[in-house]
């Protein structure tokens, strides 16, 4: 029996893939690579034979003395006093004129001064410490974080100034945003659209989209010429556009459309229908020159005016086209379904004012607000639930352990394994910690140096066994059911 397993066939295998060539990015090259380059050839050629190249060779002259290496003193020191030779300057004599200091005394009890300092000062506490390890190696507890210090600052527990002015920027975009949207309102170019008005747009809106989505699913799989592509991807365009519709129907309660009755003297209510003998003529849409001014001189053809071209035989003028398009419509349409701009809110981050966009700062939450789309109802938020991998890791984890305790009762129930009891289980781990107390005390023993294999190989062995059996008690305090196998 042939072991390849082959993927399942499917209709999708038959569509064409195109291949996606992956773009290397460009190659990093450091902006100090020329200096590095420089310091390295300044540096490298130095130490190449024994010894600095540029060193002066020693003269033959300059041979080794004897006492020439051992310290010299220092030409005001002198080993003697009574040494001649000795150039240091002794003390000048006193003059007859000079009269010592006589009768100085203090009346200051030295005794009685320490005594009193000494009952009056504080006495020293011992820094505080802890210890971290078996062998009584000490540390400072102030700065091990054990000591509860930084709860008990002032300002514990507030909130920062930098998150506060960045709160009042917020604040200060949203009602400048509001004002914006009052003023608008006051003037009638904006108007608030109702929830009838909102739940019949987004009806229709979600009827559009299954329209769509009936002609996508009635496409052709196998996308073999060009309009069968060009149609697919209209279809998954428009249902694009209206998916994000639908979505912002959905996640704003209020909208804001322009009012097509304000629009009667600045907007498109009284732009002139365009006339059926205006129709679009070649090279109109193109950038014309400046005219230039006539020549008086008649024989200058350069600076005259170009006349108009002859027209050619081919040439049939246009007659009787007409537009059935209804332009004012068409524009008081879009300006109504359009969602008019919000200003970008921003906030600053620097005393001078820069600001940045305050949508990836990381002070909206907009992860909370995170919406998914299943089976074509929007809105289901899945912020807080427990994420689909972790639910199906549980799950295996509880499988496991089902199985488990089915093999543990099978196992009992034919007899191979048993269950030790609580008297069971506390004497072999008092017998585990007396062999470790007895092979510690061994250790103990052990000389420091060792010097030879033997020794060498004995402490590699007893380190061995005291670790088998610290584990061995640690699964016995950490487990209070075990099974073991039935002799």
């Amino acid at each position: 029996m042939s072991s390849t397993v082959y993927p399942p066939e499917s209709i999708y295998t038959l569509i064409p893939k195109e291949d996606v060539k992956t773009q290397r990015p460009p190659r990093y090259i450091s902006k100090f690579r020329l200096a590095v380059v420089l310091e390295q050839q300044s540096s490298k050629y130095a130490m190449k034979t024994v010894g600095p190249a540029q060193v002066e060779k020693p003269s033959p002259k300059k041979y080794l003395q004897k006492h020439s290496k051992e310290p010299k003193l220092s030409e005001h020191a002198c080993s003697k006093p009574w040494d001649s030779g000795c150039s240091m300057r002794k003390p000048a004599v006193p003059l007859k004129t000079d009269n010592p200091l006589r009768g100085v005394q203090t009346k200051k009890d030295f005794v009685k001064t320490n005594a009193i300092e000494n009952i009056t000062s504080e006495p020293k506490k011992p820094q505080p410490t802890y210890t971290d390890t078996h062998l009584g190696h000490r540390r400072l507890l102030e700065n091990s974080g054990l000591v509860p210090k930084y709860i008990k600052k002032k300002d514990y527990g507030e909130t920062p100034e930098y998150l506060q002015k960045r709160k009042e920027e917020v604040q200060r975009a949203q009602e400048e945003y509001h004002y914006y949207v009052r003023e608008r309102m006051r003037q009638g170019a904006m108007k608030q659209l109702s929830q009838e008005e909102q739940q019949t747009i987004l009806e229709g809106l979600k009827k559009n989209w299954e329209e769509l989505h009936d002609q996508y699913q009635g496409l052709s799989v196998v996308t073999d010429n060009a309009s069968k592509k060009n149609r697919k991807e209209r279809l998954e365009v428009a249902m694009k556009q209206l998916e994000n519709d639908i979505s912002l129907f959905e996640r704003h309660q209020t909208i804001y459309v322009f009012n097509k009755y304000a629009m009667k003297t600045a907007g498109p209510a009284q732009v002139e229908k365009p006339s059926p003998k205006k129709y679009l003529q070649k090279h109109s849409k193109e950038p014309k020159l400046p005219e230039r001014k006539p020549s008086r001189n008649p024989k200058d053809s350069v600076g005259g005016l170009r006349k108009p071209a002859v027209p050619q035989k081919n040439d049939n003028p246009l007659m009787g086209l007409e537009v059935k398009k209804d332009f004012v419509k068409t524009n008081a349409t879009e300006n109504i379904m359009s969602e008019p701009k919000k200003p970008q809110p921003t906030y600053a981050d620097t005393n001078r004012g820069h600001r940045q966009p305050l949508e990836n700062s990381g002070l909206e939450r907009k992860y909370i607000k995170k919406k998914v789309q299943r089976s074509g109802v929007f809105g289901n938020a899945n912020y807080g639930e427990t994420p689909e991998y972790l639910q199906r890791r549980k799950e295996e984890v509880r499988r496991a352990q089902e199985e488990y305790e089915q093999y543990v009762k099978e196992q009992m129930r034919q007899g191979a394994m048993k269950q030790l009891s609580k008297e069971e289980r506390k004497a072999i781990l008092e017998g585990l910690k007396k062999n470790w107390e007895e092979l510690h005390h061994q250790y103990q023993g052990i000389s420091v140096v060792t010097d030879n294999a033997s020794k060498k190989n004995r402490k590699q062995r007893l380190e061995v066994a005291m670790k088998q059996l610290e584990n061995d008690i640690s699964l016995f305090e950490r487990h209070q059911i075990i099974y073991v196998a039935n002799n």
